[in-house]
């Protein structure tokens, strides 16, 4: 095997993280015992700040060493169910000289990783894994593909990740001993700040080893790929993590407290990529990689590592690498639907499977109705009495904007009567908005359509959609009679008072 300096240095110093801990508890006992010797009562008091201290340390080294096998994530793919997959695999594996993997995961991230099971601190090699994420088959081109997996293959070759799982082991135990150590005990502080100089030492010296590990990685990326295909996949890999997340937080889960969960992931997040709003959104992003870098990166700054393949030799394109990565797959749709919901918890089991703009209206109307019930709870305990409709259109009435305002929204210091009722006013206006469109809602007037440019847009059926405003510029002029007629064109109680719905 061969490891440069810096990486033995890197081994040195993460073995020599639990003999600093056993040397300073073993330096504990003698202080203590040499205590006890001198006087029993002052051995005491030295215990009272020593013994939680080393026990911390000990529980902290001990605890987290053990190794804990974790569940395989997402979903494996076979050479028979996979075949094109495997080939492209298996071909780069042989183009930058080394073995396979034994097997290949699709998983949900916007990310390609390996992993080794090894023995013998890392000089026998067991097992070898490739995990690929399901939004990298979904937003790359062929060629992209290539470079990513061609990048994770050379980690192989370059045996970086002979050391990874003792590395991260190691690093586990760091974290978890810092953890233990109670700052507020003068004593324990003292001896973190110790353990915490060490630990920045080590993280400094092995992320300097792991970030030349992913530019040598790049390299044989960008020979295999060619340097153009390589920057570019960094390029769309920023921008597909951007969009993931954008994905999953605001419209794979916008059902979630609701019950219900989107039947077809990939065909949203398919639908999100081809939006030409968010193409723009995200060509921006690729135009502007991430600069930022500090010593305890385990990557080199995006900017810096385009930069470095921008001065590689240019490489021929490769026939057919701008054809959708997820053309490689068979069953595409099924295999990346199963792969970005393969790490969802337990609860996801339970939620009900519903189509897209099915999911959005379901979504946003339980949001709605759980602000609207918040603002009815706060307006009761201004009124000192149970809400209704008809109680917040007599408090807007008689110019009580408080009972509807915000409670945490509060007029400058100093201001007079009329400048708190207009700031009230100001707040209360939007929150009795809420509630009436909840109600339109829960009359069927109202519903959310899905859009992939934009938030979901809330669409009023005629005539609420030309009358709810001015309506509402009458009530806060002083006369809600418009509003409380078109609330019966709708047929809505004036006893109404919103529930929020229980999840599916």
């Amino acid at each position: 095997m061969r490891f440069s300096s810096r990486a033995l240095l890197a081994v040195c110093l993460l073995a020599g993280f639990p003999v600093l801990i056993l040397a300073l508890v073993a330096g504990l006992v003698v202080l203590e015992i040499y205590a006890i010797g001198h006087s029993p009562f002052g051995a005491v008091k030295l215990a009272i700040f020593t013994v939680p201290a080393g026990y911390a340390l000990i529980r902290g080294l001990f605890e987290l060493e053990r190794h804990r096998a974790n569940e395989e994530s997402g979903v494996l793919v076979t050479p028979e169910t996979q075949p094109e997959l495997w080939a492209l695999v298996r071909g780069l594996a042989a183009e930058v000289g080394t073995r396979p993997p034994d097997d290949i995961r699709l998983v949900p991230a916007v990310n390609a990783a390996v992993a080794e099971e090894t023995r013998l601190l890392g000089l026998r090699a067991v097992r070898r894994h490739l995990y690929v994420g399901a939004p990298l088959l979904a937003g790359l081109n062929t060629g992209e593909l290539r470079a990513v997996l061609a990048h994770e293959l050379a980690h192989y070759s370059n045996q970086d990740t002979r050391l990874a799982g003792l590395t991260y082991r190691g690093e586990r135990t760091m974290r978890g001993t810092l953890a233990r150590l109670d700052p507020s005990d003068w004593f324990q502080r003292l001896v973190r700040r110790l353990f915490v100089a060490y630990a920045k030492l080590y993280f400094k010296v092995s992320r300097a080893v792991t970030r030349r590990q992913e530019l040598a990685a790049d390299a044989a990326s960008g020979r295999i790929a060619g340097p153009a295909t390589a920057a570019g996949a960094l390029r769309q890999i920023g921008a597909l993590d951007t969009a993931w997340r954008f994905f999953v937080n605001n419209y794979a889960t916008i059902g979630w407290q609701a019950g219900f969960l989107p039947r077809r992931f990939a065909e949203g997040f398919g639908l999100l990529l081809a939006d030409s709003t968010r193409q723009a959104e995200l060509d921006r992003i690729r135009a502007n990689p991430d600069e930022e870098e500090s010593p305890y990166d385990t990557h080199p700054s995006m900017a810096a590592r385009i930069a470095a393949l921008d001065g590689m030799p240019p490489v021929p394109a490769t026939p057919g690498d701008e054809r959708p990565a997820r053309e490689i797959l068979r069953d595409t749709e099924a295999v990346l639907d199963a792969a970005m919901q393969a790490d969802l918890v337990e609860e996801a089991k339970r939620k009900q499977r519903v189509d897209w703009p099915t999911l959005i209206d379901h979504g946003c109307r339980h949001r709605l109705a759980t602000i609207s019930a918040g603002i009815f709870a706060e307006a009761e305990r201004a009124l000192g009495r149970p809400a209704t409709l008809n109680t917040l259109l007599d408090a807007v009435d008689a110019g009580r904007f408080t009972v509807l305002a915000d409670p945490d929204s509060r007029a400058a210091d100093g201001a007079g009567p009329r400048a708190r009722r207009e700031f009230a006013a100001t707040s209360a206006r939007p929150r009795l908005t809420t509630v009436l469109q909840n109600a339109l809602a829960d009359a069927g007037h109202a519903r959310w359509t899905l859009s992939w440019s934009d938030s979901a847009k809330l669409t009023l059926t005629p005539p609420f959609d030309t009358e709810l405003e001015p309506a509402m510029d009458a009530a806060f002029d002083g006369d809600t009679a418009p509003l409380r007629t078109l609330l019966g064109k709708a047929e809505i109680s004036l006893a109404y008072q919103p529930l929020v719905p229980t999840p599916a």
